[in-house]
């Protein structure tokens, strides 16, 4: 799957917006702050108005498409980029990994469940970092359910866990079926 180049130029508003971030409101009324200064780029308005924080600008800004212009690159794990957005601290990760190794959660859904981070926002960074792979390529199905994996905790059992849900190695077969993959005999 490749990115156009619409999507890696898309102005910085729409993306924090797409990422639930900020409101239509909000963007227009920090364009019109932004015709009368100039000076001040978008982002330095949003944070400037107390909606965003800087460091979650300048990730939008300038590591953002970064991201998108290199797809096949090896992803780290969610609260990475999340903490790197300034989305989520440390602490709080820290306390999300604790959660996830006691109860067996995904760490998506205890972020969400403890209202750290909206279920739209988890989506779009789910959504444009975690891709799914390509029709009938085995080696990006492989590599996009390593992505995923992790273990149970309670069962000491290797899960898969993402878009879409991969519960074992064993329920595999079932999303390339849906992928529509075509086994070859070796």
């Amino acid at each position: 799957m490749t990115t156009s180049s619409t999507e890696k130029t898309k102005p910085l508003g729409l993306i924090l917006q797409e990422a639930d971030l900020i409101s239509v409101p909000q963007i227009e009324l920090a364009l019109k702050d932004q015709a009368q200064f100039k000076y001040l780029r978008i982002g330095e308005i949003l944070a400037l108005r107390g909606w965003i924080k800087q460091q979650t600008a300048d990730f939008f800004a300038e590591e953002w498409p970064k991201l998108l212009a290199n797809p096949t690159s090896k992803r780290q794990p969610i609260g990475y980029y999340l903490q790197a957005a300034a989305l989520l601290n440390e602490q709080q990760i820290d306390n999300i990994l604790i959660d996830q190794q006691l109860l067996g959660t995904k760490f998506a859904s205890t972020a969400i469940l403890k209202g750290w981070i909206r279920q739209k926002t988890m989506n779009f960074f789910l959504k444009n970092l975690h891709r799914r792979p390509e029709k009938n390529n085995l080696s990006q199905l492989i590599e996009y359910s390593e992505d995923f994996r992790t273990e149970n905790p309670k069962t000491n059992k290797i899960i898969y866990a993402g878009e879409p849900h991969i519960t074992t190695p064993e329920t595999c077969i079932s999303v390339c079926d849906e992928l529509d993959f075509e086994w070859i005999e070796l």
